[in-house]
C-alpha cells in the first residue's frame, strides 16, 4: 500500500487540509485545480476511503481525513526539522533562519535584532514571514518557520519563550485635534470619560478585528463598559496607519505605546492617561523544543547574550 502511494499526494492532500479549499490549494502549490482534485481521488482510492467532503464553500475532513491529517503534520514536522538540521551540518555554520512575526513587530521590534545578527552570521540567510499573531502559530506549529515573534501564547505545551519585554496599549490623538473638538485631558480619564472622549471624537480608530491587539482592546472595553461602537470604529489594517491617522489629527486611536515614543516626545502625538490602565502584553519568542534548528538556537544564543 506504502508503494502505491507517493509522498506528492500526501503533501498535496496536506495543503488542501490547511486551505480548506481545492483551488486555494492549487495556488499554494502552483499546480492546476483538476491536479490537486485528481491526486486527492487516488489517494482516497488508495486508502479506500473518503478524505473530504465537498461544498459549495470548499472541502472538510471526514474523520478518517482528520485523523490522516493529524498524522501526516506531525511527519511534515519532522521531515523540515530534520531537513534544517542536515543543511546546517553541511553547510558548517551556514543554514537558514526562517522567523514568522506581525509586520508591526518585525519593523519595531525583529529588525533591530536582526541587524546585530546578519553583521555577525553572514553565512546564515534569513527569511521573514510577515502574518497575523494567529496565522504565525499556525505557521510554527506546522514547521513552515523556526521561531515566531509574538505576544505571549496561553499554552506553552511542548514550546519555549524568550521574553523581549511587556507592550501596553494606549489612547492617543494629536493635541490639535483634541483642541479642535474642544476636549481638555488635565487628569486620568474615568471609564465615562473615555466613552465622551469617543463620542466627541466621532469614534474611534482600531485595528481590525483579525488583529491579537484589537481583540484585547475589545477585551478591554468589555470588561470596562466602553461602548466604542455606539459612536463608531473606523477599522485600520496595520499598526503604522493607525498611527499616522491619529498624528495627522484624523481622530483618536489605539496604539502600543512604545511605538510612539518619539512622536510624544516630539508633541505630535500625546498619550490620553486613563485611570484603569490597558493591560500589558508579554512580547518575545517562540520555539518548538522538539524541533529547533541550530539557526534558531543560534539566534536565540545572541539574543539572550
Amino acid at each position: 500500500m506504502i508503494n502505491e502511494i507517493s509522498l506528492n499526494q500526501y503533501r498535496i492532500f496536506y495543503a488542501a487540509a490547511e486551505c480548506g479549499s481545492i483551488s486555494r490549494a492549487a495556488e499554494k502549490l502552483f499546480i492546476s485545480q483538476p491536479a490537486i482534485s485528481r491526486a486527492v481521488s487516488l489517494l482516497e482510492d488508495s486508502l479506500g476511503v473518503k478524505l473530504f467532503r465537498r461544498g459549495r464553500k470548499g472541502v472538510t475532513l471526514t474523520d478518517e481525513g482528520s485523523v490522516l491529517y493529524g498524522h501526516l503534520k506531525n511527519a511534515f514536522s519532522e521531515i523540515n526539522a530534520a531537513e534544517s538540521y542536515i543543511r546546517g551540518l553541511v553547510e558548517k555554520g551556514g543554514g537558514h533562519l526562517r522567523i514568522g512575526a506581525s509586520a508591526v513587530l518585525c519593523r519595531h521590534m525583529l529588525l533591530p535584532y536582526l541587524k546585530g545578527f546578519g553583521e555577525e552570521n553572514p553565512q546564515i540567510r534569513i527569511t521573514i514571514d510577515c502574518q497575523s499573531s494567529v496565522q504565525t502559530d499556525k505557521m510554527l506549529e506546522s514547521g513552515s518557520i523556526d521561531l515566531a515573534l509574538m505576544v505571549r501564547p496561553q499554552d506553552l505545551t511542548g514550546k519555549r519563550f524568550i521574553s523581549l519585554g511587556s507592550i501596553s496599549d494606549v489612547l492617543t490623538a494629536a493635541p490639535a485635534f483634541l483642541d479642535r473638538i474642544g476636549f481638555s485631558v488635565s487628569s486620568p480619564l474615568s471609564s465615562e470619560e473615555i466613552n465622551l472622549l469617543i463620542e466627541r471624537a466621532g469614534g474611534i480608530m482600531l485595528l481590525d478585528t483579525r488583529n491579537g491587539t484589537r481583540r484585547h482592546i475589545d477585551r478591554y472595553f468589555s470588561s470596562n463598559g466602553i461602548a466604542a461602537e455606539r459612536s463608531g470604529i473606523l477599522e485600520v489594517s496595520g499598526m503604522d496607519m493607525l498611527i499616522e491617522f491619529a498624528g495627522t489629527g484624523l481622530g483618536l486611536a489605539c496604539v502600543i505605546r512604545s511605538f510612539i515614543e518619539d512622536d510624544i516626545k516630539s508633541g505630535r502625538l500625546m498619550e490620553i492617561p486613563i485611570k484603569n490602565p490597558i493591560g500589558s502584553r508579554e512580547v518575545g519568542f517562540v520555539v518548538n523544543e522538539r524541533q529547533t534548528p541550530f539557526t534558531a538556537e543560534k539566534f536565540l544564543e545572541f539574543i539572550e547574550n
